[in-house]
């Protein structure tokens, strides 16, 4: 009984405890319990390798001089933007700096793999041409799964 009492104790602790919710970025303290208000100072982008970073930026929807709320909705909304592409198979948005009421902003994308070449063997020539026009692989596509093909 004793022992009951003292896990619905505990348990209750821990329910009722106000949950801090701080992170640390760097010497940046976000607290996700205090949206607090901020003017986009700055936006740069990490990550890629064949996507203009200034495209990538005005996808989002994010603009330098935008007032936004951290944690908010328009940093989801952007992830989702960005998302909604399907170009990326991660995507982070982080604050890099705080200077007073400016927050500078890094968008990191990881893209998906692109197919850098493809061949066919054990098979003739012809056939490996009539699978090509049928499946329409191209170099430089994004590759969405590993797709095995067996004959």
């Amino acid at each position: 009984m004793k022992l009951r009492f003292l896990i619905i104790l505990i348990l209750s602790g821990i329910i009722f405890h106000p949950l801090m919710a701080q992170v640390n970025l760097g010497g940046i303290e976000i607290d996700y319990n205090k949206p607090k208000e901020y003017e986009i100072g700055g936006i740069t982008v990490s990550g890629v390798k064949y996507i203009d970073a200034n495209v990538l930026i005005m996808l989002s929807g994010l603009t330098v001089g935008d007032r936004i709320q951290v944690p908010g909705d328009q940093i989801t909304t952007a992830i989702k933007k960005l998302w909604d592409q399907g170009l990326f198979e991660d995507i982070r948005i982080t604050a890099t700096n705080v200077i007073g009421s400016q927050i500078f902003l890094d968008i990191y994308l990881r893209e998906r793999p692109r197919l850098s070449k493809f061949s066919f063997s054990g098979i003739k020539k012809s056939d490996a041409d009539n699978i090509r026009d049928k499946i329409r692989l191209v170099k430089g596509d994004y590759v969405t799964e590993n797709l095995i093909f067996a004959m």
